[in-house]
């Protein structure tokens, strides 16, 4: 550290460790567990589990709790989270051949994830069309989608189209 007049430091350096493991908030860390045991589920469905079954109702109420995240959280884990949101809106989970119908609750929740994201969360960072920075750049760079594949293994894609739709779907659910 360099020193000026009377050994008066010329900065001050402050370090906050955040975690991209643990979120640290109950409502994003009830969501992602119910989300991983799902998966897990789902890899293995041909064996019966005698743990905890997963319902439409404990789901559904998991992902509308998310959009209440605290801010700082929610604008951490954003990405992730619409992710996550969007692969359960594409890809409805089955488990033991059930499929949990939580299309319409992930599609109002990313809903208003957005519109809290662009009106009360990051205003300031809205361009003159209403478009939010923070989520320009999710649909532009970050945007992906989980698919299983049959030998087990996870391919990550981003769907051109998909985006185009995004994009008008953020630009739509801020009016």
């Amino acid at each position: 550290m360099k020193w000026a007049d009377n050994h008066k430091p010329l900065f001050y350096l402050s370090i906050r460790p955040s975690s991209t493991i643990h979120s640290l908030d109950d409502r994003l860390e009830r969501f992602f567990t119910l989300y991983n045991q799902l998966r897990k589920q789902s890899y293995s469905s041909h064996h019966h589990h005698s743990h905890y079954q997963i319902t439409d109702k404990d789901l559904k109420q998991s992902i509308m709790d998310t959009v209440w995240t605290q801010a700082e959280k929610l604008i951490q884990f954003a990405y992730i989270l619409l992710d996550t949101l969007l692969s359960l809106l594409v890809r409805s989970p089955i488990v033991n051949g059930h499929c949990l119908n939580v299309n319409q609750t992930c599609f109002e929740t990313i809903t208003k994830i957005v519109q809290r994201i662009q009106r009360d969360l990051l205003p300031d960072l809205n361009d003159f069309h209403g478009r939010n920075r923070l989520l320009l750049t999710y649909i532009h760079y970050e945007c992906t989608l989980h698919t299983p594949q049959e030998n087990g293994s996870i391919r990550f894609v981003i769907f051109e189209d998909f985006k185009c739709f995004f994009c008008c779907f953020f630009k739509i659910s801020t009016q």
